[in-house]
C-alpha cells in the first residue's frame, strides 16, 4: 500500500503508513533486522520526495548500518541503499561525497559481478549526473559511453535503461565539447 501511495505521489500518506509498518516490524523482528532497514530505506525515499533530504540521509545511514551488519558490506541491498544515499547527497549539493560513495559501490559491484554487468552500468549512469554537477564533463562522457555500451550489450536496445542513456548521451557529449578549450587562430 505504501508503494502504491508513493507511486501516485502521496508521499505524506506513504510515510505515515511506513512508520506504522516499521513499528510492527521492530516489534516482530527486532530493531536491527534487515526488513526494518528496508522499510527505513522506503521512508527515506518518501522524505526525499518531500524535500526533507537531511532527514532522508540520516535514515539512509541508519538503514545502511543495519544492512551491513545483517547482510554484509557487499550485499546488493547495501548497494541499493548507497545509491539512494548518493541521490540524497546530490540533492544536498554534496557532490564530492556522492562521487566518493559511488566509487566505493562500483568497486564492490565490479568485484562481485564483473565490469560488464548492468548493475555496474546503472552505477556509472548515476555517476554521470554527479560528474556533470562537478563540471567534469569529459569523465561524465566517458562514463556515459561505457554505461551505454554495457547496458546495450546486457539488456538489449529496447530496455528502458538503454533508452534513458541514449537520451542522456547527446547532452553529456555537448557539455563535454563546450567545456573543452578551443584552439585559437
Amino acid at each position: 500500500m505504501a508503494t502504491a501511495l508513493s507511486n501516485v505521489g502521496q508521499y505524506e500518506d506513504a510515510l505515515v503508513l511506513l512508520r506504522v509498518v516499521e513499528r510492527k516490524k521492530v516489534a516482530a523482528l527486532a530493531e536491527d533486522h534487515p526488513d526494518v532497514a528496508a522499510v527505513q530505506h522506503s521512508q527515506a525515499f518518501a522524505l526525499g520526495k518531500l524535500g526533507k533530504h537531511h532527514e532522508a540521509l540520516a535514515l539512509l545511514r541508519v538503514a545502511e548500518r543495519k544492512k551491513v551488519a545483517a547482510l554484509s558490506e557487499d550485499h546488493p541491498d547495501v548497494a541499493s541503499t548507497r545509491h539512494s544515499m548518493c541521490a540524497t547527497l546530490q540533492a544536498l549539493g554534496q557532490h564530492d561525497d556522492a562521487l566518493a560513495l559511488l566509487q566505493v559501490v562500483e568497486r564492490k559491484q565490479v568485484a562481485a559481478l564483473g565490469k560488464f554487468h548492468p548493475t555496474v552500468a546503472a552505477t556509472r549512469q548515476r555517476r554521470v549526473g554527479v560528474l556533470e554537477a562537478l563540471g567534469r564533463f569529459d569523465k561524465a562522457l566517458a562514463d556515459c559511453e561505457t554505461a551505454l555500451f554495457v547496458a546495450l550489450a546486457a539488456l538489449g536496445s529496447t530496455h528502458p535503461a538503454v533508452t534513458a542513456l541514449r537520451h542522456t548521451f547527446p547532452s553529456v557529449r555537448a557539455q563535454a565539447a563546450l567545456a573543452r578549450p578551443r584552439a585559437s587562430g
